[in-house]
């Protein structure tokens, strides 16, 4: 036993009278029969072994408690309220047995039902997932009996015509279930269509199967994912101007699968594209600008192909900027 309750105005008042190393010495000869679970024995030198009892004083103390709090009874030392907390545990203690031993038993009798059940359905030919629970499994097995039986009263009759064949268990075990009803409210449908319009835009082409199944997706990153019809319309409006993403994410379905990883993206900038040579000379575009552009630059890099970054300016970056002059109407 390593737990107990102790009152301690109880224990305070039964030991007003103590002494601080008697009062030491009873909390101690408590836990220590407690800790046996069973009366201590009638041996002294025993007892102020195990409370550490090694002065006079205290092995004086350790017969006074003896004798003040506790009975010699059949040559051992009893107490009335640890006999007592000893006996209540005991019945815990039973109990906890029972009901584990209870447990044992349920866990072997729902395995030996399982084992029972999955041998029907291997031998009806129904495939069903391996972490089904029996409540189900017994459904199913309900569900095809109840067919084969009204396919074996059909079987004798005759055929209203000559066209039609009578049911057999074959035809009612290869059915297969019928899917989900898909839900989803007014506002699902709308956002919906908004991002197939998005889409639409760029692929006029674009075909949806099943518009239902995208609102169902819609209200499913509603009610599940806690998103709310403006937040996916406006990361639809990002995806749609992202070069990459507005081919990739064509359907309700993918932008839910992609949630975090869109919205990560979504907020880290884009790396822009380092500036060309020519952008970085200043307004005017005339000889003198780019010439003291060139001059602040006493030892620039020459570019591949040029023996000096002088013959660069020259054959590159004056063609160049003249000719965008001339398409932008300034020269």
């Amino acid at each position: 036993m390593h737990f107990y309750e102790k009152n301690i105005k109880d224990f305070n008042n039964s030991t007003r009278h103590f002494t601080r190393t008697e009062r030491s010495i009873y909390q101690d000869l408590i836990e220590l029969y407690y800790d046996k679970e069973h009366p201590l024995k009638n041996d002294i030198d025993w007892i102020n072994r195990h409370v550490l009892a090694n002065s006079e004083d205290e092995r004086k103390a350790v017969e006074f408690v003896l004798s003040e709090k506790f009975k010699l009874v059949d040559d051992v030392y009893r107490h009335d309220r640890c006999d007592e907390t000893l006996s209540n545990y005991f019945e815990c203690l039973e109990e906890l047995a029972e009901k584990k031993k209870n447990e044992r038993e349920r866990q072997q009798r729902y395995r030996e039902k399982r084992k029972e059940l999955f041998a029907e359905v291997k031998k009806i030919g129904i495939s069903i997932a391996y972490n089904s629970p029996n409540s189900e499994i017994e459904k199913i097995l309900s569900r095809v009996t109840e067919q084969v039986s009204t396919s074996d009263m059909t079987a004798n009759q005759e055929p209203l015509t000559t066209n039609q064949q009578p049911l057999t268990t074959n035809q009612v075990t290869s059915k297969k279930p019928k899917s989900k009803k898909l839900r989803f409210s007014d506002d699902d449908m709308v956002c919906a269509n908004y991002i197939l319009e998005k889409i639409r835009k760029l692929n006029p082409e674009h075909e949806v199967k099943n518009i239902e199944s995208w609102a169902n997706d819609v209200r499913l990153m509603i009610e599940q994912d806690k998103r709310t019809h403006r937040e996916i319309c406006e990361l639809y409006d990002w995806i749609s101007k992202d070069t990459f993403e507005r081919t990739v994410v064509l359907s309700t379905s993918k932008l839910r699968e992609r949630w975090s990883d869109l919205t990560f993206k979504r907020k880290v900038p884009a790396n822009k594209a380092a500036k060309p040579e020519w952008a970085k000379i200043p307004f005017p575009y005339d000889g003198s600008t780019i010439d003291a552009w060139v001059r602040t630059h006493k030892h620039p890099k020459a570019p591949t192909g040029c023996n000096s970054y002088q013959e660069y300016v020259e054959k590159t970056l004056k063609p160049h900027i003249e000719k965008r002059l001339e398409t932008e109407g300034l020269k």
